[in-house]
């Protein structure tokens, strides 16, 4: 009896309005911004969707989704800290905004206390988002600024997941694409997919592939910044990589013509970085680059 009562009651909407509220409180522990749901429905035993769903940070909506799906183990939630099978977003509208501290984003999650030992860790092995849309909101850039971040991304898909244990942090990209906005032309990303980890004071990417209409980039690289100086690890090819199709982004690009293929490998301090590799086109011919980089110290300085 007392079995068929709780399947009665997690079914009500009262029950369900205090697991909203529950899932509200416990954000707002965690997070810098105010986490806000319309409506919670579902089984409670499997999965949940929640409806209207916003993320308000310094009075701004950062994340608008008109439609969350959460797919779960009950079992495996109770054996773990937070264990998601599978997290689905549709149509999200993400806000990234850039102020004199920084992006907004770096600062949503509330910082831990100093000597704090919780141990939370996190799995998401699935999370999916159908049809995104990321608005870009940078400060004034200087006119002469070689680089134009692209004001919006639209048609945003993905298909990931994401780990955090013990201080680790890893995320699998499976797939991801989107068409940038202004300035044009627009940059079609048709994969982007990879291995991100970030731990011990240094990061890692491993089989980054990055595909667009006329390019294709593959690269793998190490950050270690817990040694003194900071030392860097890459690998990176591109098999070719059309420098006109990136104009909208590095506009000095745009009278060029060629299409080069290139390899460039990277090791060392940030003070004594080696830089070596090729570059050619059939047009343009081949170069080849064997040098040597100081980018920590005052008067930075290339030889070789």
């Amino acid at each position: 009896l007392l079995v068929l009562a709780a399947a009665v009651v997690i079914r009500t909407s009262w029950f369900q309005d205090l697991v909203r509220a529950q899932v509200e409180q416990a954000a707002d522990s965690v997070l810098s911004g105010q986490l806000r749901i319309g409506r919670l429905h579902g089984s409670l035993l499997r999965g949940v969707q929640l409806d209207d769903v916003r993320l308000q940070a310094g009075g701004r909506d950062v994340l608008v989704v008109p439609s969350i799906a959460l797919h779960y183990s009950l079992i495996r939630l109770v054996r773990h800290s937070i264990v998601i099978d599978r997290i689905t977003l549709i149509k999200p509208a993400i806000t990234l905004i850039e102020s004199d501290s920084g992006w907004n984003v770096t600062s949503l999650v509330k910082t831990r206390e100093a000597g704090s030992s919780s141990s939370t860790s996190v799995a998401i092995d699935a999370l999916e988002i159908e049809d995104g849309e990321v608005v870009i909101e940078q400060k004034q850039q200087r006119t002469n600024s070689g680089v134009r971040i692209p004001d919006e991304l639209k048609h945003l898909e993905a298909a990931l997941s994401l780990a955090y244990d013990a201080g680790t942090l890893r995320m699998t990209l499976e797939k991801v694409s989107f068409l940038s906005g202004e300035p044009s032309p627009s940059l079609v990303v048709r994969d982007l997919s990879g291995d991100f980890r970030q731990a011990g004071g240094g990061y890692r990417v491993d089989d980054l592939h990055l595909q667009t209409d006329r390019s294709e980039v593959r690269l793998t690289a190490e950050y270690v910044q817990s040694t003194a100086p900071a030392t860097v690890t890459a690998h990176v090819e591109g098999t070719p990589l059309n420098l006109a199709e990136w104009s909208g982004i590095v506009p000095a690009l745009a009278p060029s013509a060629i299409t080069p293929t290139f390899t460039l490998d990277a090791r060392g301090p940030v003070n004594a970085l080696e830089l070596k590799g090729s570059a050619a086109d059939q047009r343009a011919g081949k170069i080849d680059l064997n040098v040597v980089l100081d980018l920590d110290s005052p008067r930075q300085g290339i030889k070789g």
